[in-house]
C-alpha cells in the first residue's frame, strides 16, 4: 500500500503539472491569436483609410476636370442653346487630348437644370431622361452653384465623380444653365 500511495503522491503533481502546462499552452495560443488578429485589423484599417483618401483624390481630380470644362465659354455656349451636335464635338476634342496625357477612359455628362441628361459622351443617342430622383449631387450642385464630388450610384453604376455648374453671369447674377459631371 505504501508503495501505491508513493505513487498517487508522485503522479498527482504530475498530473496538475501537464494540466497546467497544457491549459497555459493553450492560454498562449489564445493570447497570441488575438494579437495576431488586432494587428491584422489595425493594418486593414491603414489599407481603408489609405484607399479611401485616395479615392478622393481621384473625385478631386475629376471635380477640377469638370470644372475646366464648365468655364470653357464654347461649351456654355453649346449648353445654353441645347447645341448637342456641337457640345460631342467640343467634348470628343477634350476627352482625346485628356486621353493622350493620360492613359485612362473617361466619360463626361451634361446635365440641364433639374436633372435632365443633355448628353452622354459615351451613349450620345441617350437624353431626356430625368436622373434626379437618384443622382443627389448633380441635384445639389445645381441648387448650390458649387462642385462636387465623391462616389455616388448612376446608371453606369458606382463611379467616383466630379460635378460642376455650368453658369451664366448676367448683369451679376449667375443663371444655371446645367451641370457637367466627369468619371
Amino acid at each position: 500500500m505504501s508503495e501505491r500511495s508513493l505513487k498517487f503522491k508522485l503522479l498527482i503533481p504530475f498530473i496538475f503539472l501537464n494540466l497546467f502546462i497544457l491549459f497555459g499552452s493553450i492560454l498562449w495560443s489564445y493570447f497570441e491569436s488575438v494579437k495576431e488578429k488586432k494587428v491584422y485589423i489595425k493594418s486593414k484599417f491603414k489599407i481603408m483609410e489609405e484607399e479611401e483618401r485616395l479615392l478622393n483624390d481621384i473625385a478631386q481630380i475629376a471635380a477640377q476636370d469638370a470644372i475646366l470644362i464648365s468655364l470653357n465659354e464654347n461649351i456654355v455656349k453649346a449648353i445654353k442653346y441645347k447645341n448637342r451636335k456641337k457640345l460631342l464635338k467640343l467634348t470628343q476634342k477634350f476627352l482625346h487630348s485628356l486621353q493622350r496625357t493620360f492613359p485612362y477612359h473617361y466619360y463626361v455628362h451634361y446635365h440641364l437644370p433639374g436633372g435632365i441628361s443633355l448628353l452622354r459622351s459615351w451613349k450620345p443617342y441617350k437624353f431626356g431622361d430625368n436622373i434626379s430622383a437618384f443622382r443627389k449631387m448633380v441635384i445639389w450642385v445645381q441648387k448650390t452653384f458649387q462642385p462636387a464630388w465623391g462616389i455616388e450610384l448612376g446608371r453606369v453604376g458606382l463611379a467616383v465623380r466630379g460635378i460642376a455648374p455650368i453658369v451664366e453671369e448676367i448683369s451679376n447674377k449667375k443663371k444655371l444653365l446645367g451641370s457637367v459631371e466627369v468619371f
